[in-house]
């Protein structure tokens, strides 16, 4: 519907002239500079105002001052979202505050939340991927918490539309995989230059638990055949996490060789508490090898076997190829689905619920694999 003259009043001061809006309770709006200092051009001015959105009720918001506290627990717009969505985590909004702070903030700062324009936008996008070199990802993931942010303000009335916000394209960033004789060589014929790196990395390639689930095991989680899953440890707070990624915990079997190594790491463990980390750091007491230690070590063996650090970028050999690796392992070799699901925790709330000791007969044929790599080691 056009604007008519009882939608908005035009009031001059000196030369320019002013546009008051009618707001929902019939109230006017403060009066807004058309910078015009034409009547009529000054008309034009306050209809396309009113096509291109809501009438600004506050327009002294700025980015900053609106955004820092934007995905607080207790704030108002996560409350509702807690309503909303009962999945949402604590660790969710916290990640989206960091986020937030890290890029948002740090790139507009105090800009007014109406000076935004599509412009704008589209160059703090390209500053993401181009200047600051983030993965597509990330990218998208910082786009979304400005949209949600923009949309919010939208919704209050404190910007009059939402800028156009365009997601960049994902690259097929899945991590590559070894091949079984290339893990052979890796880890039975390679002399690594750190313990604990190397026996982390050993369970990961043979469990298919992540870098974090590995991270977070406990003295207290080991036992006679398995391990008990059941926290991860938090690269970013640098602390253990109440649940796992899905919340839930599961057992993993391990063969009696590999039930061995971890046994010797249990044994010359230097703290000896139930909550001591098995892959403990080696400097810093009461924390897990840092990831970075763990891929230090990881790079280094590579490259005895003969996989360059170019060849590792170009292959995307990382710390997580190991989970791609024993997946894809495992379902080539005939390892039934829903087992190869629990083991790696992949299934969703449908799959079927097992007790405790059926997952663990389930699991037999893992442990006769696990067997396997060991046994052609010798």
């Amino acid at each position: 519907m056009s604007a008519t003259a009882k939608d908005f009043t035009l009031i001059k001061r000196g030369d320019i002239w002013y546009a008051r809006f009618r707001l929902p309770d019939g109230s006017r709006s403060n009066p807004k500079s058309t910078g015009e200092t034409a009547k009529s051009r000054a008309e034009k001015w306050a209809r396309d105002y009113l096509k291109a959105g809501d009438v600004v009720e506050n327009e002294n918001i700025r980015l900053k001052s609106f955004a820092e506290n934007f995905y607080d627990w207790d704030g108002v717009y996560i409350r509702k979202k807690r309503l909303d969505n009962k999945s949402i985590s604590q660790k969710w909004t916290e990640t989206k505050q960091r986020l937030t702070n890290k890029y948002i903030i740090t790139y507009f700062k105090n800009t007014p939340l109406t000076s935004l324009n599509d412009n704008q936008v589209e160059l703090f996008r390209q500053h993401l991927s181009y200047e600051l070199k983030l993965a597509p990802q990330t990218v998208n993931h910082v786009l979304t918490c400005l949209s949600e942010i923009l949309k919010q303000a939208k919704k209050l009335k404190y910007i009059q539309y939402v800028p156009e916000i365009i997601k960049v394209t994902l690259d097929d960033r899945r991590p590559g995989i070894l091949t079984p004789d290339e893990v052979q060589q890796l880890f039975f014929y390679t002399e690594w230059k750190h313990r604990i790196s190397y026996l982390i990395n050993l369970t990961m390639c043979f469990t298919g638990m992540r870098a974090g689930e590995a991270q977070g095991i406990q003295l207290k989680n080991i036992h006679p055949g398995y391990i008990e899953i059941d926290k991860t440890w938090d690269t970013e707070k640098l602390e253990l996490t109440k649940t796992t990624k899905n919340k839930k915990s599961r057992v993993i079997a391990i063969a009696p060789p590999l039930q061995i190594l971890l046994q010797e790491l249990y044994d010359n463990n230097p703290y000896k508490t139930p909550d001591s980390f098995l892959f403990y750091s080696d400097k810093t007491e009461g924390k897990p090898i840092d990831k970075k230690v763990i891929l230090k070590y990881l790079y280094y063996a590579l490259e005895e076997i003969g996989i360059t650090p170019a060849d590792r970028k170009r292959r995307r050999i990382v710390a997580h190829s190991h989970r791609h690796f024993w997946n894809t392992f495992l379902t080539n070799n005939g390892v039934n689905k829903f087992t190869v699901q629990y083991t790696l925790s992949h299934g969703g709330d449908e799959m079927t619920e097992h007790y405790f000791h059926s997952m663990l007969d389930d699991q037999k044929p893992i442990l006769l694999l696990q067997e396997k790599f060991f046994n052609e080691a010798k």
